[in-house]
């Protein structure tokens, strides 16, 4: 077979990101955090750039401001780790006390270090202490021991080990929730107690009781023990109500903060040195610029959402009202991904609380033109399932008609997928057999 090749010219138009277009595009998707370090990276390589400014404006973002919706006088996340750290050293401390050997001791601790945040203990972590060398009797009586201490649970393997740590801490060993949940918690999970019933041979009356029994049990054994994990976040923008009006300020580090460091100029260098702290220089004039074009894009999209959701910082977030981003790039003369970039990952406070930017575009429900939101949709679906009888659940189907009371009109399958992201059940696991 005959091969040959040729050459063809094709003319084709193309958009190039030049470097510098592409730095600052990078800059506009970065949160405030993120800037931060890259601000930092940045002054440690360039000598033109004055770090200690950029700390400083990194210092005044962080502190908490008095206004109209209270100050922030402690850090949430730190209270989380002081309170984590305590639980885990009063673990220790009990551990100790019940512990009569040194060897033990140091291995009992060491197992504690392994616990999980709900106080459980993997397989896998014993499978490495043995490995580690130590020897199998002293890791056996520390771990014997471990899952003797308050609250009860600590150190259970999974959820059935867990219940059944519980209920024998309790004294219902032997009985009919022990029973349950060592052969039959997958039943039990999936609520049909009329199969519990007929498989453990026990009266509808005694099966209750066990559940009722189960269901008082802790899963996670250091959950009421500890603080909830803090999701401590420091707001992009801040808006205020002055009355009437509606203020809105920028938490961001700005161009000004990045101060630079022209001294070199006065000094006499050799052509390379200085060719060299011209570009570094030019280089950092560019990032400032980069940093004040990110603030102004950041402050429209601010002002423009808080004008049109106005309503929602002065009734709340029942006041809000279906808007998209690309409403905001139109009136602002901007292309969507521009405005996606500029709110990526940024948080907005108010007296009603912190919120991430996306949550002020609320997607309707049905159409563009539609006033009910998916949010809304979501509150009904709560709120019915919240009132039905819990013998007799509403199906999906059911829930779907009593909608329309609400003025909503949705699918069946569309009900389904709002209620698993409420995390409800089905209604079969809904299903209550008390009478």
């Amino acid at each position: 077979m005959k091969q040959s090749g040729c050459i063809i010219q094709r003319q084709e138009q193309t958009l190039l990101l030049s470097p510098q277009m592409r730095q600052s595009l990078a800059m506009l998707q970065m949160n405030s955090e993120e800037l931060y370090e890259y601000l930092i990276g940045q002054a440690m390589e360039n000598p033109t750039i004055v770090m200690e400014e950029i700390e400083a404006a990194q210092s005044r973002r962080l502190t908490p401001l008095c206004s109209s919706f209270g100050e922030l006088k402690t850090d949430p996340a730190a209270l989380a780790i002081a309170a984590q750290e305590s639980i885990f050293d009063l673990l220790k401390q009990d551990f100790s006390v019940m512990s009569k050997d040194s060897a033990v001791t140091r291995v009992g601790r060491s197992l504690i270090d392994r616990l999980d945040k709900n106080g459980y203990l993997k397989k896998r972590e014993l499978y490495d202490m043995l490995q580690s060398g130590i020897p199998q009797k002293t890791l056996k009586q520390a771990f014997h021991l471990l899952r003797q201490l308050q609250p009860a649970g600590i150190g259970a393997r999974d959820l059935r080990d867990c219940l059944l740590l519980q209920l024998r801490d309790k004294g219902y060993y032997p009985g009919d929730a022990w029973m349950i949940v060592s052969k039959y918690l997958p039943l039990l999970g999936k609520n049909q107690l009329q199969a519990l019933s007929q498989k453990t041979g026990l009266p509808m009356g005694r099966v209750l009781a066990a559940c009722e029994i189960i269901r008082s049990l802790q899963p996670r054994p250091l959950a009421a023990e500890s603080v909830p994990d803090a999701d401590f976040i420091v707001p992009d923008i801040r808006v205020f109500r002055s009355g009437d009006q509606l203020e809105v300020e920028l938490n961001q580090i700005s161009a000004d903060s990045l101060r630079l460091d022209d001294s070199y100029k006065s000094q006499d260098y050799d052509a390379k040195t200085g060719s060299y702290l011209d570009g570094r220089y030019k280089s950092a004039l560019w990032i400032r610029c980069c940093i004040r074009r990110r603030c102004q894009t950041l402050a429209r999209c601010a002002e423009t959402l808080v004008r049109i959701q106005a309503r929602f910082f002065f009734e709340g977030p029942c006041a809000l009202v279906p808007y998209t981003q690309k409403h905001m790039a139109n009136s602002l003369g901007l292309h969507k991904s521009t405005i996606s970039r500029a709110l990526k990952n940024k948080y907005i406070a108010c007296e009603f609380g912190t919120f991430k930017m996306d949550y002020f575009f609320p997607q309707p429900l049905l159409s563009r033109d539609s006033t009910v939101l998916c949010s809304d949709a979501l509150s009904a679906i709560g709120h019915i399932i919240a009132e039905e009888n819990g013998q007799r659940p509403l199906s999906d189907a059911q829930i779907t008609e009593k909608l329309s009371e609400y003025g909503i009109t949705i699918s069946r399958r569309t009900v389904a997928k709002y209620r698993q992201k409420l995390c409800i059940p089905s209604s079969l696991i809904r299903r209550s057999f008390e009478k």
